[in-house]
């Protein structure tokens, strides 16, 4: 017997805007390399999402997605080839529509890592950044550790999904207990 997968078409006008969350309970435990699967994994089924990384700590997708690579290998050089909505929103700035930077029908909301750190971060810059382009239906944020940053801890009862990653060591997990207590909570 032949059994074929039933393939599900969807458009993005069918998509409600969904906003995701992708969170370690501890350091280093997977978050950036779950956003950028689910991003890439949404992408193949021809749905345009965003990848939103706020300046917490060092950015990391920027250089991991070689995108200054990217932007030098299409004749685009220097620091000002890549809109660093961040950076922008850090600054005070008004934000500059359609200035997305996209590829793979994905969009790159994230840090320029070549420009100056981020040194705080807001929850009313956390809420400009998620909301700094409205062309994906599928918002996915990578918080890493940050769970219980100020900027993120008032957003997390609006949010559609919030995936946390556990480290896989027991010891680890125990000691972050208070934070799987918090989400249980969270949860009701």
């Amino acid at each position: 017997a032949i059994i074929e997968k039933e393939k599900i078409v969807a458009s993005e006008e069918d998509i409600e805007k969904e906003i995701i969350i992708v969170s370690n309970l501890t350091k280093c435990a997977g978050s950036t390399t779950t956003t950028l699967n689910l991003a890439k994994y949404i992408s193949n089924l021809g749905i345009l999402s965003a990848v939103v990384e706020p300046p917490f700590c060092s950015p990391t997708i920027f250089h991991w997605m070689g995108i200054e690579e990217r932007l030098n290998k299409d004749g685009v050089a220097g620091k000002d080839n890549f809109y660093s909505y961040p950076h922008e929103i850090f600054k005070g700035e008004r934000l500059k529509s359609k200035s997305e930077y996209i590829f793979d029908n994905i969009v790159w909301i994230i840090p320029d890592d070549r420009k100056e750190m981020i040194k705080s971060w807001d929850y009313n810059q956390m809420i400009k950044l998620i909301y700094a382009s409205s062309v994906a239906p599928i918002t996915i944020i990578d918080i890493g550790d940050n769970l219980f940053h100020d900027s993120v801890k008032p957003i997390l009862a609006s949010v559609d999904i919030i995936l946390v990653l556990i480290d896989p060591f027991p010891t680890i997990c125990m000691r972050e207990n208070h934070k799987l207590e918090e989400l249980l909570k969270l949860k009701e």
